[in-house]
């Protein structure tokens, strides 16, 4: 429930909400639910972008993605989506830019 608590102040532009949230949420997510827990890193990742935290959006981003190539989640792919278009938008267009490249290679890693 903490999960979807969090997805939703992230969009509401609450990340300080969201991240307490979400980061309950994920203490209490067993190890092996490999796609829930992408999906809260991505969550995570779009609330440290909505405050301005680059580095900790790409990295949670990131490790998102290296799930995703296990998981072949494509939500998982549309939400680091979302964090780019967040990054683009405060201008840090080279962690977006790495990012989209990140996600270019998990999806054709995915079609495989």
């Amino acid at each position: 429930m903490a999960g979807y608590e969090g997805a939703c102040f992230v969009r509401l532009h609450q990340p300080r909400r969201a991240l307490l949230a979400l980061h309950q949420a994920l203490s209490q997510l067993d190890v092996k639910a490999l796609r829930q827990q992408s999906t809260l890193l991505t969550d995570m990742g779009i609330a440290y972008a909505q405050q301005g935290n680059t580095q900790k959006a790409y990295d949670l981003a990131s490790q998102a993605l290296s799930i995703t190539q296990q998981t072949k989640s494509r939500s998982v792919l549309e939400r680091v989506h979302m964090i780019c278009t967040e990054l683009q938008a405060q201008k840090a267009t080279n962690a977006a830019y790495d990012l989209e490249q990140h996600m270019s290679t998990t999806l054709t890693l995915m079609t495989l």
